[in-house]
């Protein structure tokens, strides 16, 4: 906790959610306590910061946690049913080990390529993004009941709820947006959203607001954590927002400190880790032109 421990406003910024994307994650957190912003807060504002949700998941560089659910679908009232994904299960059998996609996944491109030329895009993104309960050991999945990081996380909130008015919630993510560039994404809609772009620019994108359903880029995404955080602070008012960043190998030297240790080292498909990093850093090195100026809010036109 940075501040002043009893203020009215609090930010919360969380980092690792997703347990890879903790890299990026410890990276801003550290960086910005190490330029000084905890020196900058203004009165009667305090900032919590919680790191690593799911320390599982950075060990082994995975987006679920050790008992393969994805965090972000797991804030559920799981005494009311639980929402389904019919598209998923057309695939389910084909996503495991020794499958279509190899023994290590080196040929989900071909796979994933395939899917979308037969089905197309926004058909792939719903299939593996909604999230689904059927299946414990299949991608996306949410769980059946709350898993240990979402309890610990509603207790941590529970302890810093009292005395709060104004609450910004900050969750970090990687790997979606252009390269170098911070894409903010809000899940709420009315009072909130608004609130949302007017402190943050009218360039947030939202999936539920922006498009209608049945609409390309039209997204539900059932079990975020952005919704339970609302429930958390039910005397505040809370403003939910995701920051996605793109900066693929890329970490804090600070922030390694923080990191687990992996149990094992592992080759891939063929290439070690860092013939994997310098992969990406060559294929999504920044690009100047007509993608990246449209996506950065200094050029991008506002409503």
């Amino acid at each position: 906790m940075f501040g002043d421990p009893g203020a009215t406003r609090l930010l919360v910024v969380v980092s690792g959610m997703h347990g890879v994307e903790s890299l990026p994650g410890a990276a801003i957190q550290v960086g910005w306590i190490e330029s000084g912003g905890p020196g900058l807060l203004p009165e009667d504002t305090a900032v919590l910061m919680v790191h690593q949700a799911n320390p599982w998941g950075c060990a082994f560089r995975r987006r679920f946690n050790e008992d393969n659910v994805d965090l972000n679908r797991n804030f559920l009232d799981f005494s009311e049913p639980l929402p389904g994904n019919d598209k998923y299960a057309s695939v389910h059998d084909t996503l495991g080990p020794d499958s279509a996609l190899g023994d290590f996944g080196e040929r989900s491109g071909e796979f994933l390529g395939a899917l979308v030329a037969q089905d197309g895009i926004e058909y792939v993104v719903d299939l593996l993004m909604a999230g689904q309960h059927q299946y414990p050991d299949g991608f996306g999945y949410g769980g059946q009941a709350p898993v240990w990081s979402n309890e610990l996380l509603e207790q941590v909130m529970a302890d810093h709820a009292p005395g709060r008015e104004r609450v910004c919630y900050l969750e970090l993510h990687s790997g979606l947006g252009p390269y170098g560039y911070g894409q903010l994404i809000s899940l709420q809609l009315g009072a909130c959203l608004d609130r949302t772009r007017d402190w943050f620019g009218q360039w947030v994108f939202n999936p539920r607001a922006d498009k209608r359903p049945g609409e390309a880029g039209y997204r539900e995404v059932p079990g975020h954590s952005t919704d339970a955080f609302v429930r958390y602070f039910p005397k505040a008012e809370v403003t939910p927002v995701t920051l996605w960043e793109v900066i693929p190998g890329h970490v804090h030297p600070r922030a390694r400190a923080f990191l687990p240790r992996r149990p094992e080292k592992r080759r891939v498909a063929g290439y070690s880790r860092a013939d994997t990093v310098r992969r990406r850093r060559r294929d999504v090195r920044p690009r100047a032109g007509k993608t990246q100026r449209r996506h950065h809010p200094t050029t991008r036109e506002r409503p």
